[in-house]
């Protein structure tokens, strides 16, 4: 009897049709790999955005707090605050580009704007104290006097992005101080040292403007004219924070679900997510401090973030 002969397909190995079903499975998971690697490394990417964007506006606000925090008063859209802004030597500047400081209120809270009474402001003008500064007289006494920065910050166009300026003022120390040097020999020898170490201000922080701003000469104070603008500068380490990160203000109604402004009304021309309220009384007001920042970076998601603080000041 003649035994049967073997299979000889299956001693040749696999057929043709196995070796393109299995190219086409390798294939195939070869895609949803690269695909899950696509997906994980834009997970990834959009996670560092966020981390980023959320740094640098805390960090923005941590700074805004301790200005805040040390400012002996801050100023409201009152008219004689607003002739304190246009008194600064960047303030028209900031006028002309929609700037403008918070009203003051008394409400207790904290409320959007209603149509036709802007209060929310996307300026803060405050100023803030320095370190005290030691005179000294011949009979080697020595008298501190306290030192004063004004400090603006604004939300500005930056290369068509919204961005937050921050400037300092030349310093001045507090018009009290000087005047309550009773020997006339003494206050003269303090005006020179102050003017020898460059300041040329004084100013009385509860006052109005045109009463509380005095220029030091050689041997007297002299009111500050109306026309003499307060000097400063940018403060470049603290200054427009976003846009050299690829971040911004977010523009109006840029973020789906997001209210940008929150409580100033657009229709009263106010640009941006930076805004300011101010309530309370001229011993103590609360600052409310909000702003949303969004990424500029092409992601497949938008990338932002808001800050939200309450902020309490004598001033």
């Amino acid at each position: 009897m003649n035994a049967r002969p073997p299979c000889r397909g299956r001693q040749a190995g696999i057929t043709m049709t196995e070796v393109m079903i299995m190219s086409l499975v390798i294939s195939s998971l070869m895609v949803v790999m690269a695909e899950s690697m696509s997906t994980l490394s834009g997970v990834r990417v959009e996670q560092k955005a966020h981390f980023r964007v959320g740094d640098v506006a805390e960090r923005v606000a941590s700074r805004i707090r301790t200005d805040v925090h040390w400012a002996t008063r801050v100023f409201s859209n009152s008219a004689d605050d607003q002739e304190y802004l246009l008194t600064m030597a960047i303030g028209g500047s900031i006028v002309q580009q929609g700037g403008r400081l918070p009203s003051l209120t008394h409400s207790g809270y904290f409320q959007a704007d209603a149509p036709g009474a802007p209060e929310t402001g996307n300026v803060l003008l405050l100023a803030m104290r320095g370190p005290k500064v030691q005179l000294t007289f011949g009979d080697d006494a020595t008298r501190l006097v306290q030192s004063l920065l004004f400090v603006v910050y604004a939300s500005i166009d930056d290369g068509g992005r919204r961005d937050l300026l921050r400037w300092v003022s030349e310093p001045v120390v507090n018009y009290w101080d000087i005047v309550e040097i009773q020997d006339k020999k003494d206050r003269r020898e303090a005006y020179r040292q102050l003017t020898d170490n460059g300041v040329r201000l004084a100013w009385d922080p509860y006052g109005k403007r045109a009463t509380s701003l005095f220029e030091i000469d050689d041997d007297s104070l002299e009111l500050v004219p109306p026309e003499r603008r307060v000097d400063g500068r940018e403060d470049r380490a603290n200054s427009r924070p976003f846009r050299v990160r690829r971040m911004q203000f977010a523009a109006n109604d840029s973020l789906p679900g997001v209210p940008v402004p929150a409580y100033a009304n657009p229709a009263s021309g106010f640009q941006g997510a930076f805004e300011l309220k101010i309530d309370g009384a001229s011993s103590g007001k609360l600052v409310l401090l909000r702003f949303v920042v969004a990424s500029t970076e092409p992601l497949k998601r938008q990338i932002w973030t808001e800050i939200r603080r309450f902020m309490p000041t004598n001033g």
